[in-house]
């Protein structure tokens, strides 16, 4: 049976933390937007790895405001399931799935984001419990995508709201 305790912790150099993880038996990890590159030493706590759900479509989407460049170029906003590694966003890809949006303005859009993404969260993990161990494939190459600035925004949220 699956715990269902949550448990909050100050960062993932917390002591508390660390001494939770080494008691733990984990499968898998999800990273939930902990703001810091994830160091090799917190990998080890997790034999499958730690997953991290991109809205972008790596490698070609690393980075800041993934979903609002791809939108730019004219794609559909792509969430890509991969491990995480040092790097950002160049751990091996897990899976990849495309997100049905709210594209009735830029807000409602963005809004829709996290929804779609929970509920891919909940499928993958799903079918990654009944496997034995995780298949991922390694990235390549890719591109690193900064802050949008405010004149590229301006166009998403005309592509978005074209009136």
């Amino acid at each position: 049976a699956l715990s269902r305790k949550i448990e909050r912790f100050s960062s993932t150099s917390d002591a508390k933390f660390l001494e939770h993880l080494s008691k733990s038996n984990y499968v898998f990890g999800i990273q939930g937007d902990i703001g810091e590159i994830v160091n090799r030493d917190l990998l080890r706590y997790f034999p499958n790895g730690i997953i991290n759900f991109h809205p972008g479509d790596l490698p070609a989407y690393r980075g800041c405001d993934a979903p609002e460049w791809q939108i730019l170029e004219g794609r559909s906003v792509i969430c890509t399931a991969h491990l995480l590694d040092e790097g950002i966003d160049t751990g091996p890809v897990i899976q990849k799935k495309k997100l049905t949006l709210d594209s009735q303005s830029y807000h409602q859009l963005r809004a829709s984001l996290y929804p779609a993404v929970a509920e891919y969260v909940a499928e993958l993990c799903a079918e990654l419990l009944k496997q034995e161990k995780i298949v991922a494939h390694p990235q390549g190459s890719g591109i690193y995508r900064r802050r949008m600035s405010p004149e590229n925004l301006e166009k998403v949220r005309h592509l978005v709201e074209p009136n």
